[in-house]
């Protein structure tokens, strides 16, 4: 079933009764645990996110591998096609479900794909429902910040929820069950003109389109120019000769000297010398930060690594 605007709006008008009077409780849900070998039992923690993910499959599947010791992965809830939530740990237990963030977020399976769209307006409403609880619950932020897919969780390689998840309709949805707003003031927007980002995360997967493939991380304090293009939350950087995708939750506005490349093909090397092994090259018209010089050459930041290149086909323009 194919999810265009008028079912998600039409999802948002139906419930909307049900969405503000049972934002503080729970929606219907059974308790199926998970094997003690797949999570961390604790009796509190301090939870600030939620993550969404997709099963990549079935309702049935996902209660069977996080019931199966081996294999070390869970989530706390799964929400099926149907609408129905099922429980798996208590929102105090860490889940094995994101990695760097398993200590602070409660994740949310769903059934179906990242690359396929199998969403339903009745899944779509149970997870808002779900959602709006736990925001209520836990004083989270119903915004882009706190809610997030895996793909967006630092130090992941995972896809889900992929491209066919509406994240502004979803947004809405929450809020609307929280009675139109967020619990607490959504941050400050990257602005959307920046010339340069800066990296805010521990570590920020750059990829090459918005959703796409993994071509690398960086780290925070990193700082990359920006083409100008953007898709939705994402937006593309000049990186290792290309561009590249960051998304524009984990970064923020920055100021830093700019240089353009001015030859058709300028190799980048780990010193200040063409004595220095090559690590790559960057093409004309490219932008990339620079933090230092020596002599005639110029250190830039190439991707995760800087490199050197020679100042004589670069053009500073900022």
């Amino acid at each position: 079933m194919n999810l265009n605007t008028s079912v998600w709006t039409l999802a948002i008008t139906a419930l909307c009764g049900f969405q503000i009077a049972n934002a503080q409780s729970a929606p219907p849900t059974r308790f199926i645990p998970a094997s003690s070998s797949n999570y961390t039992a604790r009796s509190s923690r301090t939870i600030d996110r939620i993550v969404i993910h997709t099963i990549e499959g079935s309702e049935a599947g996902a209660i069977s591998w996080f019931q199966n010791p081996r294999s070390r992965v869970s989530a706390h809830y799964i929400v099926s096609h149907a609408g129905r939530v099922t429980r798996m740990l208590r929102d105090s237990d860490i889940g094995y479900h994101c990695r760097t963030w398993n200590g602070r977020a409660i994740g949310i399976e769903n059934e179906g794909y990242a690359h396929r769209n199998t969403w339903t307006s009745t899944q779509m409403a149970r997870l808002a429902d779900l959602t709006a609880y736990l925001c209520k619950r836990y004083n989270i932020p119903a915004d882009r910040t706190h809610l997030v897919g895996h793909v967006e969780v630092p130090g992941n390689t995972h896809t889900d929820p992929g491209p066919y998840f509406n994240w502004s309709s979803f947004i809405s949805m929450v809020r609307s069950r929280l009675g139109g707003g967020s619990t607490t003031p959504a941050p400050t927007p990257t602005p959307t003109n920046a010339s340069t980002y800066e990296v805010t995360a521990s570590s920020l997967n750059v990829r090459s389109s918005a959703w796409g493939t993994k071509l690398g991380a960086i780290s925070r304090g990193t700082k990359f120019a920006a083409t100008g293009a953007r898709d939705g939350d994402w937006r593309e950087i000049y990186y290792a000769g290309r561009k590249a995708w960051i998304h524009s939750g984990y970064v923020r506005a920055a100021s830093a000297t700019v240089q353009q490349v001015t030859t058709s093909s300028l190799n980048v090397r780990t010193g200040a010398s063409t004595g220095y092994r090559r690590i790559g090259s960057v093409a004309n018209g490219q932008r990339y930060t620079q933090d230092t010089s020596s002599g005639s050459w110029r250190r830039i930041q190439f991707d995760g690594r800087k490199g050197w290149a020679h100042g004589n086909y670069l053009r500073q323009v900022r």
